[in-house]
């Protein structure tokens, strides 16, 4: 009887492994593959809102705040710049002098007409006024936005023109282009800035959270958020229960079938 058992309780361990803790292939095209310590390249160019040339060792001088977005975005690249453009008062920081926020487009068909556009609409809303150098809004050809994307870990799906699926979250870099820490979301914290501008400022990379979001949390493009993996978490304990379970019944086995004979 108990092998029986244990032979059936294998093959629900196998499948429970293999389905309930299984990888969406959606994880697979979309996300963020943390390369926290990493130097982005500095000869990576782009043109900024003034269609001036540049290329990010000119452009990250010190601690700065990348963004990667689309302009043509519906959705939540807008939270992502308006929720950084609101806390920013609130920083204990001066935006310009002590570090910059450069929005990267990563649509290369967006023109540099548009990112002017789109750093008038966002900085003009923001009081006290930022400086002309503190927040900088770009465009690029496909060939320096793959190298940057592929530099931050930054995984998107493009669906068509000015359409794309991609993760919500910023990347706060050293001033001479170390990645320090990946903040996620739409929402962002005045303290968790300023925590991870005083890391550039000392280029010390944060603590990763990498392994929490990837396993217990899986990407939301809709809302644009990590949200909890309750499905994958149940996994992990109907495993645990099988395998204590199977553990205890094949320790078992030997009493039983010696029992049995004496019988």
């Amino acid at each position: 009887m108990a092998a029986k058992w244990s032979r059936l309780l294998l093959v629900l361990f196998s499948l429970a492994s293999t389905t309930l803790l299984a990888t969406p292939a959606s994880d697979t095209l979309i996300g963020v593959d943390e390369h926290l310590g990493s130097v982005i390249p500095g000869d990576i160019a782009c043109c900024d809102e003034h269609g001036t040339r540049r290329t990010l060792s000119e452009m990250v001088d010190r601690p700065t705040i990348l963004v990667l977005v689309f302009y043509h975005c519906p959705g939540i690249c807008g939270k992502i710049q308006n929720s950084l453009g609101s806390v920013l008062k609130d920083v204990r920081r001066s935006a310009g002098q002590d570090y910059r926020i450069l929005s990267f487009s990563f649509d290369d068909e967006e023109s540099t007409a548009l990112a002017a556009e789109t750093c008038s609409n966002y900085t003009a809303a923001i009081r006290p006024p930022l400086p002309d150098n503190a927040w900088s809004f770009t465009t690029s050809d496909s060939n320096n936005i793959k190298r940057l994307c592929d530099a931050v870990g930054y995984r998107y799906l493009k669906n068509g023109t000015h359409n794309y699926t991609h993760p919500a979250l910023i990347t706060v870099l050293s001033r001479d282009r170390k990645i320090i820490r990946y903040l996620y979301g739409t929402d962002y914290l005045p303290l968790d800035l300023e925590m991870a501008l005083a890391e550039a400022d000392r280029n010390q990379p944060g603590v990763s959270i990498r392994s929490m979001v990837s396993y217990c949390y899986s990407y939301d493009p809709k809302s644009g958020r990590y949200v909890f993996g309750l499905f994958r978490i149940a996994g992990i304990t109907v495993l645990a229960v099988l395998g204590v379970f199977l553990f205890f019944l094949l320790r078992r086995g030997p009493t039983d079938r010696s029992q049995d004979d004496n019988s």
